[in-house]
């Protein structure tokens, strides 16, 4: 399993009155009688207190760890047109990353995202990572994949349990990202893939819909299934940072649809996934938490400390404090944002008793639409309301 530690890390959460754990990206239960047999095996973290409408702490938790990147992506969501030299001398130190870890660990925070910017371009990437396998975390990396060179690939996948990488267009690749780097792009996936397969790592693919990918889908499936990640996942773009709000965004996620439908019964392939495709929701957990895990499973930290619930809730009226200033505990149990949040539900938000996780529900997604929290979200294509 990429990534994987010599002693497992499991939390005791009151909000379900179980523990949790992950192997690889997989969360697993186990009741109190379950565990006893473990307790000695693992570190085992005691949380005896939640917020309501929130787990005890965050499961996951992201930091982007630099602001630097070597593409300029049109669309970007985590740049603003104008990025230099000062976006990057406030970001947090070696030093404080490793205090933010310890205290994250302590916390019973289970998996950490490193993503960025580019996260390989930051000096303190390696030895961070190394430090949180120490700890006992589960980690993922998010990365563009442009320069995973053979021995950074290997790497990612004996330190990772999950990459993902980005992949959007293929002949408008440099239209996409402002740089002619598609060849980059495919040497990477192709060594991820390798390297993945080795270590038992998860290679997901990532692919944001507006109207230069729709163009590309066909071409981009092609590439997927010959590199053949654990999976590949289509999304929809969100407008924020440099991406902008433009009125044929449904219109342009339909016909995203159907031709991945196309696409995946050509290549026969169950591991590709649509955002329009809705799943039923685990008992364990309210399904609120599943499909909006912004401020009730996850957090989200900027590279300078900012604080937000999500990295698409990056704008200044999500801000939830900063690091280290701010303590962590105090903003997850007491923001007034979060509990603001934490309040949407299904029902108050027209979706009534809908037993399905929707990423369409997420209210880190459909803030962006609407600027209300409580909007119902639009109707599409596998929806219950619609049908």
């Amino acid at each position: 399993m990429g990534g994987e530690v010599d002693m497992f890390t499991a939390r005791f959460e009151p909000a379900i009155n179980g523990y949790l754990m992950y192997y690889g990206t997989d969360l697993y239960y186990f009741s109190v009688e379950d565990m006893e047999e473990f307790t000695s095996q693992g570190i085992i973290i005691k949380n005896k207190q939640f917020p309501s409408g929130a787990m005890s702490a965050p499961l996951q938790f992201q930091l982007a760890i630099t602001n630097r990147c070597n593409i300029r992506c049109f669309n970007c969501y985590n740049r603003n047109k104008k990025c230099d030299a000062a976006a990057y001398k406030n970001e947090l130190k070696l030093s404080q990353i490793k205090a933010l870890l310890d205290y994250l660990h302590d916390w019973g925070v289970l998996f950490f995202q490193w993503s960025g910017g580019e996260p390989t371009l930051s000096r303190s990437l390696e030895e961070s990572v190394a430090y949180a396998k120490r700890k006992g975390f589960t980690q993922s990396l998010l990365t563009n994949g442009t320069l995973l060179t053979e021995e950074k690939a290997r790497w990612a996948a004996e330190n990772f349990a999950r990459v993902q990488i980005s992949f959007n267009a293929v002949d408008r690749f440099k239209e996409w990202t402002g740089v002619n780097k598609f060849n980059s792009l495919i040497k990477g996936l192709e060594k991820a893939s390798n390297y993945c397969s080795q270590k038992g790592a998860s290679l997901n693919i990532t692919t944001t819909v507006n109207e230069i990918s729709i163009t590309e889908l066909e071409k981009i499936a092609y590439w997927v299934d010959k590199i053949d990640p654990t999976h590949w996942r289509i999304g929809e773009e969100v407008p924020l940072g440099k991406a902008k709000a433009q009125n044929r965004h449904m219109e342009l996620l339909e016909q995203s649809y159907q031709i991945f439908l196309k696409v995946k019964d050509h290549y026969k392939k169950n591991n590709w996934h649509h955002c329009f495709e809705v799943g039923e929701a685990d008992p364990l957990f309210p399904v609120e938490w599943q499909s909006s895990p912004a401020g009730r499973t996850m957090l989200y930290m900027s590279a300078e400390g900012n604080v937000y619930p999500f990295p698409y809730l990056k704008m200044p009226e999500f801000l939830l404090g900063k690091y280290p200033k701010d303590d962590l505990k105090n903003i997850w149990f007491h923001s007034q944002i979060l509990n603001e949040l934490r309040m949407t539900n299904y029902a108050n938000t027209g979706c009534n008793d809908c037993k399905n996780t929707c990423v369409r529900w997420a209210r880190e997604i459909n803030f962006h639409f609407n600027k209300n929290i409580f909007e119902q979200p639009a109707t599409f294509t596998n929806c219950p309301r619609k049908k």
